[in-house]
């Protein structure tokens, strides 16, 4: 709570990109709870975004539901100017989506139509939300970015169980640490938050055992644990963080 009483993050508008199911539903939620009005993200299920916009009401929060695809940039733009005409602003933009393809190969046996697809949904996609976004968190002059990157994304070991998705999350480092740098100067906040590895994510269970060895904790992340340290860096209490990648790994990475 603020001194004057109000939720933390009360008169802002937040934008979660896949913020219909798993880590980006739980980044909503607690982005409703902490007072926000939250647009809820989604290219599949309907339902599912339903039922988090619900949820985020039942908070208080005002919510909307934007189907877009964020691999296209045309529909990224028009996402825009639809939280910008409902709310009338944006100080807060989580990228969290990504296509779903997380494909255990070695490298050359994944087919350059997966490459591009990983690289398309989990890195592309995010350049075209912040290219399109920033004008809107412009206007207030302040603003918070937090792109959803992976802890491991350096380890070749681990990154070559999956190459193209690990290398699409070390680009997201990337782009986030130059938009960092240029952004300081509008008090644009722009970091990451590199979840290690997240239960009920549907890993194979030989691969599940080794990944669980490689833990400190001894256990995945819970969606909710991810959304905290997101929540945090949204805050007026982190607005001197930026640039940073902050691993959520219980001692991984």
């Amino acid at each position: 709570m603020r001194t004057d009483g109000e939720p933390v993050l009360a008169g802002k508008t937040a934008l979660v990109t896949g913020g219909s199911r798993g880590i980006g539903r739980s980044i909503t939620l607690a982005l409703a709870r902490l007072g926000a009005s939250v647009a809820i993200n989604y290219v599949r299920g309907a339902a599912e975004a339903k039922a988090a916009r619900q949820q985020a009401e039942q908070f208080g929060a005002a919510a909307l539901t934007v189907r877009a695809d964020v691999t296209n940039e045309k529909q990224v733009a028009a996402l825009m100017q639809k939280v910008g005409q409902t709310f009338g602003r944006l100080d807060i933009l989580i990228n969290n989506a990504d296509d779903g393809r997380f494909e255990f190969n070695a490298p050359l046996k994944i087919s350059a139509r997966d490459w591009q697809l990983m690289l398309r949904g989990s890195l592309l996609s995010v350049f075209y939300c912040c290219k399109h976004a920033l004008p809107l968190l412009r206007q207030n002059r302040a603003g918070r970015i937090v792109n959803i990157a992976a802890a491991g994304s350096d380890q070749v070991e681990i990154a070559s169980l999956c190459l193209p998705y690990y290398i699409a999350k070390q680009g997201v480092v990337s782009l986030t640490r130059a938009l960092a740098v240029q952004e300081a100067e509008h008090n644009i906040t722009v970091n990451t938050v590199a979840p290690a590895f997240v239960e009920n994510y549907g890993y194979p269970r030989a691969i599940r055992k080794a990944l669980l060895s490689r833990i400190p904790a001894g256990r995945f992340a819970k969606t909710e644990e991810v959304a905290q340290a997101v929540a945090f860096l949204v805050q007026d209490e982190a607005s001197y963080i930026t640039g940073i990648n902050l691993i959520v790994g219980g001692g991984y990475g």
